[in-house]
């Protein structure tokens, strides 16, 4: 199984598994000059993207060898009233 998320720079998810996944598994992650992952007071398990621009891999590797991906994509800085990145969203007008 495999997900995308797109984060904004410092900003924190919970993750989460279905509940037909095997649990007692290991979490880790691709590149951790882009993020945390830390314990939640309930045993849950949080990934906090940093401000660095990369895509991030995180794993879940169930004890009978299984395994979940979920990446996260840095969603840029950007201004909307600009073509290039993303613009025009609906609403911004430039004006000269």
């Amino acid at each position: 199984m495999s997900v995308t998320v797109a984060m904004a720079p410092n900003s924190k998810i919970k993750l989460k598994l279905p509940p037909s996944a095997p649990s007692g598994g290991r979490w880790s992650l691709q590149d951790s000059d882009l993020g945390t992952l830390t314990d939640g007071p309930d045993g849950s398990k949080y990934y906090q993207h940093g401000n660095k621009i990369g895509i991030q891999k995180i794993t879940y590797t169930a004890p009978d060898g299984s395994y979940a991906i979920c990446n996260v994509v840095t969603i840029v800085p950007h201004d909307h009233s600009d073509m290039f990145r993303g613009g025009p969203a609906f609403g911004v007008y430039k004006t000269e």
